[in-house]
Order: C-alpha cells, then structure tokens, then sequence
C-alpha cells in the first residue's frame, strides 16, 4: 500500500500570516536575493515574485516564469540554493515550472 502525506500548512488558516517554517525559508531565500546583485528595481520584482510564489497565489505561475528567468539571468548558481530553500513551501505546480527535471 503506497503512503500518503499530509502536506504541512505554510500559513495559519485563519489569519493568514506565515508559520515559523515557512518565515524561516521566506528570509533565507530573500537573503539569497541579497547576494544576486541586482538593481534595486529587480531587486523589488524579485521579492515581489518570491511572495506570489510562497503564498500560492493566482499569479504564482506567472511570477514562476519572472522568477526563473531573473535569477537564471543574475546567478545560474542560484537555482539549486533557492530549491533547498523553497522546496517544501511551493506548490508542486509552481516547483515543476521552476524546476522542470
């Protein structure tokens, strides 16, 4: 018999603000943005897609595409920090635009 998992809830139902984990991963990954050198401009749309995708919003599929493209653009090295970092708190949709393999 396969197992099942419940996925664990990246923020609280009821008031909508993040679980320690998942504010946890949220600062790593914008400490990581830091040390991409981009503008302040890129760097804002960055964060901004990073919110989009963490909290799973209509847009996370679009803001999947900006945030791929951006931090392939501004650090290639970065792609596999970012997927230890955000792996467990995207949706698996948003995981396979990012990380197609």
């Amino acid at each position: 018999m396969a197992s099942t998992t419940t996925p664990i809830p990246a923020f609280c139902e009821k008031c909508g603000k993040p679980f320690p984990w998942t504010e946890s991963r949220w600062e790593a990954a914008r400490d990581l943005a830091d040390q991409l050198g981009l503008d302040i401009p890129e760097r804002t749309l960055l964060e901004k897609s990073l919110e989009e995708l963490i909290r799973g919003t209509p847009k996370a599929p679009a803001e999947a595409m900006r945030f791929k493209n951006m931090v392939e653009k501004a650090a290639p090295w970065a792609m596999e920090a970012f997927n230890r970092i955000l792996i467990s708190v995207l949706s698996e949709p948003v995981k396979r635009l990012i990380w197609p393999a």
